[in-house]
C-alpha cells in the first residue's frame, strides 16, 4: 500500500523570446506565472528528500506569504523550484494505492499522464504548442524495449499491453521514481523526426517511450 505525497514537476510557464525562438516548455519557478500568485505556503507533514537543507523549516498554514517576497524563503530560494518526492509547493496529494499493474484506476490515471508527457515533449520538440494521443501499439513496443514483458500476462493483446505500460507509469510517478519535466526530457532525448512521419511515428514513439519504461524499470527494480 502506497501514500504518495510528492511534487512532480515544474509550473510549464509561457515561452519567452524572439520570434521564432525556440524556448523550454519548462523554467524556474520564480518565472512563472505562479510566481505572481499571492498566497499561503501549506505545512508539508512528511520528512523532506535528503539534501534538501533549508526546506525543513514548515511553513505554518495560518502564516501567508508573499511569493514576490523572496526574503520570506530560506536561503536557497531554488531548492522550491526542484520537483521534490515528498514535498508539493502548491499542495500535498495523498492517496492509497497498490502496486496493481492490472489495476484499471492506475491504467486510466497513466492514460492522462503519458498523454500530456508525450504532447508536451512534442511541443518542444517541434518548437510549437501541439497534442497528441499515444497509442497502445506504440506502448506495446516500449513494453518489448524496456525489457518488461514478464510484467504482462501470457496470451495480452496491444490494448492490454498498453494498459499494463500505462499503469506502470502511474505507479511510478505516484512513487516519485520521475517528475513530469524528466519524462518530457527523455521523450524529446530520444525523438527522431520519424515521430513525426505517418506510417512511422507509432514505432518511432515506441522507441523513445521505451527509453522511459526502462529508466522506470531500473528505478523501481521491476
Amino acid at each position: 500500500m502506497g501514500i504518495s505525497p510528492h511534487l512532480h514537476g515544474r509550473t510549464p510557464h509561457p515561452a519567452k523570446g524572439e520570434a521564432g525562438q525556440r524556448v523550454s516548455l519548462f523554467g524556474s519557478l520564480r518565472d512563472s506565472p505562479v510566481s505572481r500568485y499571492r498566497g499561503s505556503l501549506h505545512k508539508y507533514t512528511e520528512t523532506p528528500p535528503s539534501g534538501s537543507a533549508g526546506l525543513d523549516r514548515a511553513w505554518r498554514e495560518d502564516e501567508p506569504r508573499d511569493i514576490l517576497d523572496h526574503s520570506s524563503y530560506p536561503a536557497d530560494f531554488d531548492l522550491l523550484c526542484r520537483p521534490l518526492a515528498h514535498a508539493s509547493f502548491l499542495r500535498v496529494i495523498q492517496m492509497k494505492y497498490v502496486r496493481d499493474f492490472k489495476d484499471k484506476g492506475l491504467s486510466t490515471l497513466g492514460d492522462s499522464l503519458i498523454n500530456f508527457i508525450y504532447s508536451l515533449a512534442l511541443s518542444e520538440f517541434t518548437g510549437r504548442p501541439t497534442g497528441g494521443r499515444v497509442p497502445n501499439s506504440s506502448l506495446a513496443i516500449a513494453i518489448e524495449r524496456a525489457k518488461l514483458r514478464h510484467l504482462v500476462p501470457p496470451r495480452t493483446d496491444k490494448h492490454g499491453k498498453g494498459d499494463i505500460a500505462e499503469a506502470i507509469i502511474a505507479y511510478a510517478w505516484l512513487e516519485g521514481a520521475f517528475t513530469i519535466e524528466e519524462a518530457v526530457e527523455v521523450l524529446r532525448a530520444n525523438f527522431t523526426e520519424d515521430v513525426l512521419h505517418p506510417y512511422r511515428s507509432k514505432e518511432a514513439l515506441g522507441v523513445a517511450l521505451g527509453e522511459l519504461l526502462r529508466l522506470i524499470g531500473k528505478r523501481l527494480s521491476l
